[in-house]
């Protein structure tokens, strides 16, 4: 008979806690050391990309659940989060391949998955089981990789806002998410807060584009519905009836220029897909209501039909306002917003990255620079952007604009040469106090200052109440922002 020492049964315990503990969190690094005889982490310590860096670290965790497994007890209850772990670790280079395929690809290795569960269990799980574990596996790795790959960042808050993407997937308890929530999490939508420029929109499609994939294990093949599913919506872009006819969909006639039927993102998005609302703060009061009734039921109408369809995927929204205040002006619904907010997440300011860590500036601005220029020629215009950066706008800079306005900063020095916030040196309030400015370089830095604040052109256009050709404009006229800024032109964050 099999039997365990007390030593055994105190690991068994720490790798079942490891095996469902949150990756992102200071919990899992106490676990990892425990279990392999290292000293605690300081309080302090976060958890950060190079955390993850010693694959020998995982072989000898993974190892010890096999061979805990192989030793377990009949009734133990660990044996489960010791199987799922070893299972884990076992297939993690082809569950990385997997996380690539679109649904409906082929898996090509259930049957040898089917055989390691069955070698290591000791006894075969019921095939429906195998399936939905093997799916709950692959969206674990999709979703780390997704949060490991673009939130960057070793600071306190970005740890922080990885392990909220996290909850905002899995909820707090993953052996809950696998036994019922997983296909109930869609029911949850996830409003994403925080100022413009702080990246809201990335934390929205790593949550949004981390939905759960069944497995067809008879066919060895993914399940879903190949196509689209990040669905997105500027709604500051648009006005208030293309934005309804977008999201709802509508009939032919329904409106001038309706020339033929249109299904909308509601309609089109599939089970694991997600409609993103950007700047849902903006939406309009009668639009709210139809969204109302979506986040009730799942039910909506295109705009000039009475037919019903249904909703099959998640809502994720992104908002800079404080919507609390904006329900108290009236121009937001109170039952919208409690509909949104049962998962909440706020992406810190680039300030707060800064001050918690003031290497996160060199991590960004490599980052950012990739993005820009390519592997190839990251390194060296990081390094000349963030040592023109602490030498001209000095390690204090608030950074109005946060990591939008840091991508523009590395922008204009490589087109200009230099970079010309409209706040570098003095602030924006003293200068006007002191009648330094004419009107129009007035008038030109506060629809910069605006533009930033807004997200775009049109957002900004709208809260000052001129074209947002005007706002543009002058902005650019300004030098505190460039032509170049990508989604300046969409309002978007």
């Amino acid at each position: 008979m099999a039997t365990w020492t007390a030593a055994d049964r105190a690991q068994a315990a720490d790798l079942v806690a490891l095996t469902w503990a949150n990756p992102f969190t200071p919990q899992r690094m106490q676990l990892e050391r425990r279990l392999l005889g290292q000293p605690p982490p300081s309080a302090d310590a976060v958890w950060h990309p190079q955390a993850d860096a010693d694959d020998e670290r995982f072989a000898r965790l993974a190892r010890l659940a096999e061979n805990l497994l192989a030793r377990a007890p009949a009734r133990a209850v660990e044996r489960d989060g010791l199987l799922v772990y070893a299972l884990y670790y076992r297939f993690i280079e082809r569950l990385d391949r997997l996380a690539r395929a679109e649904p409906g690809a082929e898996i090509g290795w259930f049957s040898e998955f089917a055989a390691a569960q069955h070698e290591l269990s000791g006894q075969a799980m019921p095939r429906p089981d195998l399936e939905h574990l093997l799916a709950c596996l692959l969206q674990v790795r999709r979703t780390f990789a997704a949060i490991f790959a673009q939130l960057v960042g070793a600071s306190a808050p970005m740890a922080r806002l990885r392990a909220a993407c996290w909850q905002a997937v899995f909820g707090a308890d993953l052996q809950r998410y696998r036994r019922c929530l997983w296909e109930r999490m869609r029911d949850f939508p996830a409003l994403v807060c925080g100022p413009s420029g702080t990246g809201k929109e990335l934390v929205a499609r790593v949550i949004g584009g981390s939905g759960y994939l069944p497995v067809d294990g008879r066919r060895d093949r993914l399940g879903g519905v190949a196509g689209a599913s990040w669905l997105p919506l500027s709604i500051s872009a648009l006005p208030a009836t293309l934005v309804e006819a977008e999201l709802f969909g509508h009939r032919r006639g329904a409106f001038t220029g309706a020339a033929e039927e249109r299904a909308g993102w509601l309609e089109v998005c599939p089970a694991h897909g997600c409609v993103f609302l950007d700047e849902i703060g903006e939406v309009d009061p009668a639009v709210q209501v139809k969204l109302l009734r979506v986040l009730q039921t799942r039910r909506f109408a295109r705009v000039g039909e009475h037919a019903e369809r249904v909703f099959a995927g998640r809502l994720v929204a992104a908002t800079n306002r404080d919507l609390a205040a904006e329900i108290d002006a009236g121009r937001f619904r109170a039952d919208v917003y409690y509909r949104l907010c049962a998962t909440q997440v706020t992406t810190p300011a680039l300030r707060e990255l800064l001050d918690a860590d003031a290497g996160e500036l060199d991590r960004l601005a490599l980052a950012l620079a990739e993005r820009i220029v390519g592997p190839a020629e990251a390194a060296s215009v990081a390094e000349e952007g963030t040592t023109w950066i602490r030498r001209n706008l000095g390690e204090d800079y608030a950074w109005p604009g946060n990591v939008r306005e840091l991508e523009q900063c590395l922008r204009n020095l490589l087109v200009r040469g230099a970079y010309h916030p409209a706040t570098a040196g003095e602030d924006f309030a003293t200068t006007i106090r002191e009648g330094r400015l004419t009107a129009d370089e007035l008038l030109d830095r506060y629809c910069a200052q605006e533009s930033r604040r807004a997200g775009g052109w049109r957002a900004a256009g709208r809260r000052l109440g001129i074209d947002w050709r005007t706002v543009k404009l002058r902005a650019l006229r300004s030098g505190a922002v460039g032509d170049t800024e990508g989604d300046m032109d969409g309002g978007g964050d």
